[in-house]
């Protein structure tokens, strides 16, 4: 088999490269761009809390046309020095949301436009390219526009300038490259009202949102989540079932980051699905206001779903235009296979034919095979040559090959 073995590593080598390339949507961004969405003055704790409410004063371009958006990650910075602004730093990204002002929310629908894209203090990355399911994105078309809005808090003695901004990851010309459109839905414990719910000190506490009932069958790319401090746990239920259960990290008392969820599972006609947000204010004690009441609470999960054609909810599996690629790699394995047992069979026939021939040589010279094991000196021991009785060419490969047959085998897994 020695024989066969490089060239074979060889074309495996080559063939596993090229069907990489060949399968493998390439759901990655291929640009990335960073985009300002404007600095902004915070007032300090002392005036109306610190907060301050911001939005567009009108609809902009999306940051590309006629793309796929596969990721988005927003951040907060000193405008001066260009420092994170964070909870460390007593500066607060509140919240912040983006909607798409051409297309109806796909959970409230009426007046409210499409919410595709909010962070927190969090500031978590969406970024389907972690899904499994690959070639996932957000699409942006011809006459879409975007407006933004969100609140910043100051939880310093003075005021202080800010800049908020997003970075994109996008693919140009998205169905070209076989990719797939997401459908962002807004799952609320206000529902299609405020987001805001009552806190409670020193107590435990839940809110949950109305149900959402789905008319579509896909599968779930993407869920982001959110909460305020004091909370302990956000979950996504599927017909009362956690599909997604995110537990927020703590720093310094506040919430530092929160897991999102990725490949979360199906969805059906017919399932129920809701969100629901756990708050302990024993354990995280939560926002207060400057006159000592408590800031209001939030529990958001924002799904991502690549929707099937039908019921099917396997579909979204179906690569476009890369089909065949499985079908071409099954056929190379095959092909491989083949090719591996042809040269183990030409191989062992050598074997056969030219071992005793080599070995009964080896005995006439009065020299041994190292097969009959270690330590063994020319002229000692059991089995050479020089002895009182000379074996003749038959006994020696028999015995030359005691102990060294091995079954081919392996663990059965392709």
């Amino acid at each position: 088999m020695l024989l066969f073995t490089p060239p074979l590593l060889l074309l495996v080598t080559f063939l596993a490269t090229a069907s990489a390339a060949t399968l493998t949507p390439r759901h990655d961004s291929s640009s990335r761009t960073k985009i300002s969405y404007g600095n902004y003055t915070v007032p300090s704790r002392s005036h109306h809390n610190g907060m301050l409410h911001f939005r567009s004063e009108a609809p902009l371009a999306p940051p590309c046309t006629n793309c796929a958006v596969t990721f988005m990650q927003a951040a907060l910075a000193y405008t001066g020095d260009g420092r994170t602004a964070d909870a460390a730093t007593g500066m607060w990204m509140h919240h912040v949301v983006f909607v798409n002002t051409a297309r109806e929310d796909s959970v409230c629908g009426g007046e409210e436009k499409e919410r595709f894209f909010a962070s927190g203090n969090e500031r978590g990355a969406i970024d389907f390219g972690e899904s499994e399911v690959g070639g996932a994105g957000y699409f942006f078309e011809d006459g879409d526009e975007v407006m933004f809005g969100g609140e910043l808090m100051n939880m310093g003695e003075e005021e202080v300038e800010v800049e908020v901004s997003v970075t994109w990851g996008f693919v140009q010309e998205p169905e070209e490259e076989g990719m797939r459109r997401v459908t962002p839905y807004w799952l609320d414990i206000g529902g299609c009202g405020s987001s805001e719910k009552p806190a409670a000190n020193e107590s435990y506490f839940s809110y949950a949102s109305p149900t959402m009932t789905s008319d579509f069958a896909g599968k779930i790319v993407f869920i982001g989540t959110h909460l305020h401090d004091g909370g302990e746990k956000l979950e996504v239920l599927r017909n009362g079932q956690a599909v997604c259960s995110s537990v927020p990290e703590y720093t310094s008392e506040h919430i530092s980051s929160m897991p999102f969820c990725v490949d979360a599972g199906d969805v059906r006609k017919g399932d129920e699905w809701r969100v629901k947000a756990d708050y302990d204010t024993y354990s995280y004690a939560p926002m207060v206001n400057e006159d000592g009441s408590l800031e209001p609470v939030m529990g958001i999960a924002l799904a991502y779903v690549l929707k099937s054609d039908d019921d099917d909810v396997s579909a979204p599996h179906k690569r476009k235009g890369r089909g065949n690629g499985w079908v071409i790699a099954f056929f190379i394995l095959i092909a491989l296979a083949v090719m591996g047992g042809v040269g183990y069979v030409l191989w062992n026939r050598r074997r056969v034919a030219v071992w005793p021939r080599w070995a009964s040589g080896r005995a006439r010279e009065g020299r041994y095979s190292s097969l009959d094991g270690p330590g063994r000196a020319e002229g000692e021991g059991e089995g050479l040559v020089g002895g009182e009785e000379e074996e003749d060419e038959e006994n020696v490969w028999a015995r030359q090959t005691r102990g060294s047959v091995r079954l081919p085998g392996g663990n059965g897994r392709l």
